[in-house]
């Protein structure tokens, strides 16, 4: 379930986006050590004790790739652009990462009636 856009979640978002700029050259992990490989399952844990202590409980780092898979198709990005994002050798395992919001396919619809 994707998370509300919220200004909690859009301040979050600019300083991943941040945190990303700065070390974009160590590796192709939004959270990596300074060598630039990826944590290991403590990563996540912490996460998980995050999100819950911030009244999200039963979400992970796994939910934020969810959500950023929505959001980036929300947002006017195409699939094949976010198969490659997010790594993907098969468009059938992208297409899983999404998550149909009624409101969005309305105005989709609307759009096209125009």
């Amino acid at each position: 379930m994707a998370a509300p856009p919220t200004k909690r979640n859009k301040a979050a978002l600019a300083a991943l986006r941040e945190h990303k700029l700065k070390r974009v050259i160590l590796g192709r992990y939004v959270f990596s050590r300074q060598d630039g490989r990826k944590y290991g399952r403590g990563l996540d844990l912490a996460m998980v004790r995050a999100l819950k202590a911030a009244g999200l409980a039963g979400c992970g780092l796994h939910s934020l790739r969810h959500t950023f898979a929505t959001r980036y198709l929300e947002a006017g990005g195409n699939i094949k652009d976010l198969q490659r994002l997010m790594g993907h050798s098969d468009l059938k395992t992208t297409q899983r990462y999404l998550h149909a919001d009624e409101e969005q396919m309305k105005k989709v619809i609307e759009r096209m009636g125009k």
